[in-house]
């Protein structure tokens, strides 16, 4: 991507076309093979995810590092100590989020519970579940509903990539 020309004389359409450029508005929406909405990178060319993601996850560390990661995809990153803070940010409308990542053990409402809540109050918004216990031990306590997507914790930057990236693939998932 030619961010301006390097021709003599061109000075000011190369002002304008970098302007355009790095305009937000100017940005044009693509989808990448999987059908995520993304636009290219204004300095690179890179195609880069246009969506927003709300981490819920009471464990500061872990919270940081899946916010580290998701950003450095780049994903637009929220995040939230707990299901009641999660519930205020979608309340309140934070960056239009798309997606949360949550975890599913949490004291006060749980992963599965806040996931029951965005479903019932904000169906577009896609949830991807996360525990450091494995999927088939949180649906046999109850806590995970088999059919919902999951990641088990520790995990890569390429795992939740390639999960998130999945996520907002399927016009189905929640």
């Amino acid at each position: 991507m030619t961010l301006f020309s390097s021709h003599r004389n061109h000075g000011v359409n190369s002002i304008r076309q970098m302007h355009r450029r790095l305009d937000p508005a100017s940005d044009q929406d693509t989808r990448d093979a999987g059908g995520v909405r993304v636009s290219s990178d204004p300095l690179t060319g890179a195609l880069r995810p246009r969506q927003t993601v709300l981490v819920v996850e009471d464990e500061e560390m872990v919270r940081l590092l899946a916010v580290r990661m998701l950003s450095g995809l780049g994903y637009r990153v929220v995040q939230a100590q707990d299901g009641h803070q999660a519930i205020r940010l979608l309340q309140g409308g934070v960056s239009r989020i798309h997606g949360v990542l949550t975890d599913v053990a949490m004291p006060g409402i749980g992963g599965r519970q806040l996931g029951e809540t965005i479903a019932r109050c904000w169906p577009q918004v896609k949830v991807l579940y996360m525990s450091g216990f494995p999927a088939h031990r949180m649906v046999k306590e109850g806590a995970l509903d088999p059919s919902r997507p999951f990641i088990q914790k520790p995990f890569t930057s390429e795992e939740l990539g390639r999960k998130v990236r999945e996520l907002f693939a399927d016009p189905v998932k929640q």
